[in-house]
């Protein structure tokens, strides 16, 4: 009787999580979308929370993350408008005016661009890194230069 090899146990393990961002300037997906509540205040609303995964240069293998969270507050001129006015543009934000809005799929991996910077505090060097803070958030290829695609750089002319 022959025995039957065993099959191999192959799994793809995934990536670990970074959240030690550089400042500096990001292209990025939405990765995740959630309605949460600022902890540890009283009388306080709700907050959209919008996880972005990073393209960083040379951490290829993590999962670059950031977080920006935004007030639920969808009237004009709010920072939550304004954010999904940037992402979805004018006239697709005005289409959607007086209807009920699922936002998680309408934002799920989106691309976007985001800023990053590190709020300093007197408390700072309790920790092994600064608190990450998204400062910006606008349309792809608005704060990072879009690579063309299939296009290799221009090689240096040897003379």
């Amino acid at each position: 009787m022959k025995i039957p090899k065993a099959m191999p146990l192959v799994v793809t393990m995934p990536k670990e999580h970074n959240y030690r961002i550089e400042e500096g300037r990001y292209a990025s997906l939405i990765h995740r979308v959630r309605r949460t509540q600022r902890k540890n205040c009283r009388d306080c609303g709700d907050l959209l929370r919008i996880d972005f995964a990073l393209e960083v240069k040379g951490k290829e293998k993590f999962l670059n993350l950031v977080k920006a969270e935004l007030p639920f507050d969808l009237e004009h001129g709010s920072e939550l408008r304004t954010v999904l006015t940037r992402l979805l543009g004018k006239d697709a934000v005005a289409a959607l005016a007086g209807e009920e809005v699922d936002l998680e799929p309408l934002l799920m991996g989106k691309p976007a661009d985001v800023e990053v910077e590190h709020i300093r505090t007197s408390k700072s060097d309790q920790y092994d890194y600064p608190f990450v803070k998204v400062c910006d958030i606008q349309p792809a290829g608005t704060l990072v230069a879009v690579k063309p695609a299939n296009n290799p750089e221009p090689k240096e002319q040897v003379k």
